[in-house]
């Protein structure tokens, strides 16, 4: 070391640019020295390394050299040769570290599927993801700013391809050993669920949003922006997949928790793959052909079904490492934005004519699932076996979100069935109605996971107020009818008639609507919190008691339970 300084300690430049000539040579022959020795292994029968153990090792040599490279630039050594050789360094760790995850099928390389492998090597990816801008920055500038950048990012440089190439040893001893031994989902924060959670429901609701959009070029409706929308969807689709295989430490996302979630996401990746080829295919095509449509629609269906697979796994490993309810929630609403697109998915199908009763018994189908969530979601639920409880809504910011939300799912889910009806004018509204939804819904899921929004109302228009009234002035009324039900059921002999019936659904209905609000009859949501928590904390409790008597027979319980009822609503 001590001549690779001059006595006043300035950098001895011809050491260095010796040690930069003679490097390169080193290198090929050792490297040539190591293949000998595997061929002579081979021939002796003892085991060696398979074609992914060696290409992951050189990994090692390739970090070093970029280090290396790096900072003889920055010394200024023959820059024109060692830039071009930290380009090329840095293509080749690249290349290999992509092929050595996806896997080179035409080279002999299989995709990775080592759960603790994959987590280690997203610990090589967030590394290298710190060393490539600066290694870029290098590169990007002109040959003698070239060696100014280098000089000013040495030090951090050297600083990171450390902790990648040590990221990158335990990766390769993992590659030799492949061992399953990891515990990933005990080590996994709440953050990391949730972020994992929470990106495998953005695929999930991507990759229907993209059939959804298919339908609308195979419709005629909407083409040219629908095939952008199908390319912008392809490219995210793609790119979060790869992030829940591989990880994505700087952006909050782990790997897989468990081997069952990465095998069953690598399903994904051979359909997803299948259903990208049909896709693209569509874009590019004139016109769609009927075969092409019912592909898509399999695939897609296909796709869903594993995906929805990876998340009941991810969410038992999630309830099994931490009983919380954000990881449930989070898993009900992305379910809930599915739905509002595959409304429209299964509305076109059936629209086109592909498995017309198939396709209506599904549409019908998520229209019962929306709501009996979105009912779930306000109402609450007390714990499963399997399932956290999840908690009733009483905060007038989430109430009002939800309220959006449904008024937005009533109208496409209209527009959905006049579709599945054969309505070609109603097509155009699914288009734009879907994106308004799903922004409600984005927003109310938020919410309902965090918990909290802002509660400033801001100021109520009058219209609110008054459909509000009208609606308790139904409910008082309905009280009425109920008791005179009741009163006439036990006069014929006693017993429920279907009458009584009726009105006390039509009286629990009406306290939903004054709670929540409605679309068809339109209530709007309670103005204020002070009157929703009169709602919630006086009213509903009276009308219990006043469902509970009407269960019964006595009839000056009823009507003791009708007359405060009456007056609670008015």
């Amino acid at each position: 070391m001590d001549s690779v300084r001059s006595l006043d300690g300035s950098i001895n430049v011809p050491v260095l640019e010796a040690v930069s000539s003679q490097n390169g040579p080193l290198l090929d022959a050792s490297n040539v020295v190591v293949g000998g020795l595997v061929d002579a292994a081979k021939v002796s029968g003892a085991s060696t390394n398979g074609l992914v153990q060696d290409i992951a090792g050189r990994q090692r040599t390739y970090i070093q050299s970029l280090c290396l490279k790096a900072l003889l630039v920055s010394q200024g050594v023959s820059l024109v040769e060692n830039k071009a050789s930290l380009k090329e360094t840095k293509l080749l760790f690249e290349a290999s570290h992509a092929g050595i995850i996806e896997g080179v099928p035409f080279a002999g390389v299989p995709v990775l599927t080592n759960v603790c492998t994959l987590h280690q090597m997203s610990e090589v990816t967030f590394y290298y993801s710190k060393v490539r801008p600066l290694v870029s920055e290098i590169l990007n500038a002109h040959t003698v700013q070239s060696s100014q950048d280098a000089q000013r990012l040495a030090q951090e440089i050297a600083n990171l391809t450390e902790m990648l190439f040590s990221s990158m040893v335990l990766a390769v001893d993992l590659f030799n050993n492949e061992s399953t031994a990891c515990d990933l989902a005990s080590a996994m924060s709440g953050a990391e669920w949730l972020s994992f959670i929470d990106t495998l429901g953005q695929l999930r609701l991507e990759t229907q949003q993209v059939s959804q959009h298919f339908m609308q070029v195979a419709l005629g409706s909407n083409v040219h922006t629908s095939k952008v929308e199908i390319t912008v969807m392809m490219s995210s689709a793609s790119q979060r997949l790869r992030s829940l295989i591989e990880g994505c430490k700087e952006q909050g996302i782990p790997s897989p928790p468990t081997q069952g979630v990465v095998d069953q996401l690598l399903i994904g990746v051979e359909t997803w793959s299948m259903l990208e080829t049909e896709l693209t295919q569509a874009v590019r095509s004139e016109a769609v052909s009927p075969i092409t449509v019912d592909r898509v629609a399999l695939l897609s269906g296909d796709l869903l079904d594993q995906l929805t697979s990876v998340m009941d796994m991810t969410l038992k490993e999630a309830w099994r490492a931490s009983a919380d309810t954000a990881s449930y929630l989070l898993d009900l609403t992305s379910k809930q934005a599915m739905r509002l697109s595959r409304l429209s998915k299964e509305a076109s199908l059936a629209h086109y004519g592909i498995k017309p009763e198939q396709n209506w018994l599904a549409l019908n189908a998520s229209r019962d699932s929306f709501v009996a969530t979105h009912h779930l979601l306000l109402l609450g639920s007390p714990a499963q076996n399997t399932t956290p409880a999840v908690p009733k809504r009483s905060q007038l910011c989430i109430i009002r979100l939800m309220h959006e939300v449904d008024e937005f799912y009533q109208q496409l889910q209209e527009a959905a069935v006049a579709v599945a009806y054969g309505s070609f004018a109603k097509v155009s509204d699914l288009d734009r109605l879907n994106p308004l939804a799903q922004e409600a819904m984005a927003a109310a899921s938020k919410a309902l996971v965090d918990g909290v929004c802002d509660n400033n109302t801001g100021e109520v228009e009058l219209h609110a107020w008054l459909e509000v009234h009208q609606e308790a002035a139904d409910l008082a009324r309905l009280s009425q009818d109920a008791t005179a039900a009741f009163i006439l059921a036990q006069q014929e002999g006693g017993g429920r008639f279907s009458s009584l019936d009726a009105v006390a659904h039509d009286v629990e209905s009406s306290l939903h609507r004054l709670m929540f609000g409605s679309w068809v009859p339109h209530v709007a949501s309670p103005p204020t919190q002070a009157l929703l928590d009169y709602i919630l904390s006086t009213l509903r409790p009276i009308l219990e008691r006043f469902e509970s008597a009407l269960a019964g027979t006595d009839v000056l319980s009823v009507e003791a339970a009708g007359v405060s009822l009456l007056g609670a609503a008015e």
